[in-house]
């Protein structure tokens, strides 16, 4: 049969009514007409993907860029905290450096618990 060389997947056998012909030629367009839309519609979803794709990756590479100021912020805060400390004394001064200092041995961000040295308020 040469209509399954050419993936036929509708017969009419003869001798054939023109009303069955018109049913079936009529159901073969509807079929072809609603895999037209889908093959439309995914052609639009699949460039919505790309689309959102691209936002998407754009927003991470822009979280990344605020996650490194925000960390070169955090490391900062301690060093001008020092600067400004220096003005007022050498013993605030040098508790903002070992803090600085914890923060520097710890990059990651992570907690980090600094050892406390309770000193008498008054120096004694």
């Amino acid at each position: 049969m040469k209509a399954a060389e050419y993936e036929a997947n509708n017969f009419i056998g003869k001798p054939f009514e023109v009303a069955e012909v018109r049913v079936r030629v009529g159901a073969q367009l509807q079929i072809k007409r609603a895999t037209d839309r889908l093959e439309r519609h995914g052609d639009l979803l699949e460039e919505e993907v790309r689309t959102r794709t691209a936002a998407l990756r754009g927003a991470l590479g822009r979280e990344k860029v605020a996650r490194e100021q925000l960390h070169e912020a955090h490391l900062d805060t301690p060093r001008r905290l020092a600067l400004a400390a220096e003005f007022k004394d050498s013993r605030t001064a040098e508790h903002l450096g070992e803090m600085e200092g914890a923060q520097e041995a710890n990059p990651d961000g992570e907690s980090f618990r600094l050892e406390t040295r309770w000193r008498d308020p008054m120096g004694d």
